[in-house]
């Protein structure tokens, strides 16, 4: 409910931890906190993998209807 109109995002940081713990940190108070650069950076590999994987898959599906 914003005039300018931001966008904000989270994420919850336990959820993580046991998908990839190595974006959360343990804080002196007992809280975690979620690394959301590291975060960023991690899913912007894995969907560039599976964006290439799949450039691959569709080269051999078109490679095989021209056979």
């Amino acid at each position: 409910d914003r005039d300018d109109k931001t966008v904000f995002a989270g994420s919850i940081a336990q959820y993580w931890k046991k998908v990839l713990p190595e974006v959360v940190q343990s804080q002196a108070d007992d809280t975690l906190s979620l690394d959301y650069q590291v975060a960023a950076l991690i899913s912007s590999i894995t969907i560039a993998r599976e964006v290439a994987a799949l450039k691959q898959r569709i080269k051999e599906l078109e490679r095989k209807l021209k056979n």
